[in-house]
């Protein structure tokens, strides 16, 4: 049977704060891939292979600041936890027939603190630019995607893509 999904919306903690209805947007970043291109003698084309994984940059708006987001973005020394949790909406042809948790795990600091605009009548946001140092994505309970690049974990439907190169390395 043919399903369609939505996922909108979503709450956002900080270091375990509800900061509902002050974020008013969070980007998660990509997990990039290093390639290197590849050509040898008896191949008939060129090809790319991974390395090693990017740094991962992501943003954050929050809208109206209070002091609790201008302490977020200068603690550019200590890292945060920062948590979105959605729900996961799944239909079929008969209507809606699951609802499921989606929670994105960061660990990030602030890459600047960041000036803040005053407009009349608009409320004022603070822009911020994350460095993030590990990630994880968990669905209905079950973790899809970790990645750690400092404590050397990548893991993908919690089967260790690294576990043979630590091995082999001796770390």
């Amino acid at each position: 049977m043919n399903k369609s999904t939505q996922l909108s919306n979503a709450n956002v903690y900080i270091n375990g704060a509800n900061w509902a209805g002050v974020t008013e947007e969070v980007q998660v970043p990509e997990v990039m891939v290093n390639m290197v291109e590849r050509t040898a003698l008896g191949m008939i084309g060129q090809i790319e292979l991974p390395t090693s994984f990017q740094k991962m940059e992501g943003k954050m708006t929050i809208i109206s600041p209070q002091a609790d987001a201008w302490a977020f973005a200068a603690r550019v020394f200590e890292s945060s936890q920062i948590q979105l949790r959605y729900n996961l909406e799944v239909y079929d042809s008969t209507g809606r027939t699951q609802q499921l948790p989606v929670v994105i795990f960061m660990t990030a600091t602030s890459k600047k603190i960041p000036s803040i605009t005053a407009k009349q009548n608009e409320d004022s946001k603070l822009e911020l630019d994350l460095n993030i140092t590990a990630l994880k994505y968990v669905v209905d309970g079950a973790d899809v995607i970790e990645y750690d690049p400092i404590a050397g974990i990548y893991k993908v439907n919690g089967v260790d893509q690294m576990a043979q190169f630590r091995a082999n390395t001796g770390i």
